[in-house]
């Protein structure tokens, strides 16, 4: 896999990658009001879910832009914006989740790469 540049600070790379309180972490659903119990409190821990949680639960975050909403609230507008990208092309089903690790692995990669 190619390594890009995060374009970012080494402080603003780390403040992305750091781990969040319970309360900012990202809560899995299924649907609206069915949560399924799996919980993200970094970009590492959203990648490692992604690659095993229900394509449903994907979907649906996706089509609501809840992952676009949670990276920013991480501080990475620019992931957000390449999140934006799947849900108005509407990808789906193993493809969505391919497509989401491979975006999330190469931001975290990078990430990681400029502190």
């Amino acid at each position: 896999m190619r390594r890009l540049k995060a374009n970012v600070e080494p402080e603003e790379a780390a403040r992305i990658l750091t781990e969040v309180p319970s309360d900012k972490a990202f809560h899995f659903y299924k649907e609206l009001d069915v949560p399924i119990g799996l919980v993200a409190r970094s970009l590492k821990e959203l990648i490692t879910i992604i690659q095993t949680v229900e394509a449903k639960s994907i979907e649906f975050h996706v089509l609501r832009g809840d992952l676009e909403k949670w990276v920013i609230m991480l501080g990475d507008r620019s992931l957000a914006r390449q999140l934006g990208r799947m849900r108005r092309l509407g990808v789906k089903d193993a493809a969505l989740r391919q497509r989401l690790v491979e975006i999330l692995t190469k931001r975290y990669e990078a990430l990681k790469d400029s502190i």
